[in-house]
């Protein structure tokens, strides 16, 4: 063996424990970012598009809670869950006194600076227990809930998604 051959080799091997060590910590470690209502259970899923909101509707709407379909007179749907809202007068569609359900899109009339989710302003449709801040702090209580029943130590992150475009708070 060369001085470079076993130099190589010992960096090899401390490498190798690095990873097992890495790998061991990882096992310890459990990461999740979502929650399936259905299932009653935790799970991870790489995606940042907005919807793990849209899921846990869909599932709200499959148990015939919430209806998609039921708008109102007046109202729009908005960019991020796709529900109904109630627009105000800085809203881009009740700007343009836009028929209920009118589609923010350029093919309708719209500037480019319209149809972004920071036009989208009034109030939700549906009551706060079906908004993005209802089902990040239920999850979190869930996530708390599990956590607290085991000795390890837990470290719990917790990110809303409000207040961020669009701004369609619930009534309360």
């Amino acid at each position: 063996y060369s001085k470079h051959d076993i130099n190589n080799n010992k960096n090899n091997n401390n490498n190798n424990n690095s990873t097992q060590q890495q790998q061991q910590q990882n096992n310890n470690l459990i990461h999740y970012n979502d929650y399936n209502y259905q299932r009653d259970e935790f799970f991870f899923m790489d995606d940042s598009d907005g919807r793990k909101n849209q899921r846990y509707l869909e599932h709200f709407e499959e148990m015939g809670l919430i209806d998609r379909d039921d708008i109102q007179e007046g109202q729009q749907y908005d960019t991020y869950t796709g529900y109904p809202y109630t627009p105000i007068q800085l809203d881009s569609r009740a700007r343009h006194q836009s028929p209920t359900g009118t589609p923010l899109t350029t093919n309708r009339g719209f500037e480019v600076y319209e149809v972004t989710q920071s036009n989208v302003l009034g109030q939700f449709a549906l009551s706060e227990q079906y908004t993005p801040s209802h089902f990040t702090g239920d999850v979190a209580n869930k996530a708390l809930e599990r956590l607290t029943k085991q000795s390890d130590p837990f470290f719990l992150t917790v990110s809303f998604h409000n207040p961020h475009p669009p701004m369609t708070p619930a009534n309360k």
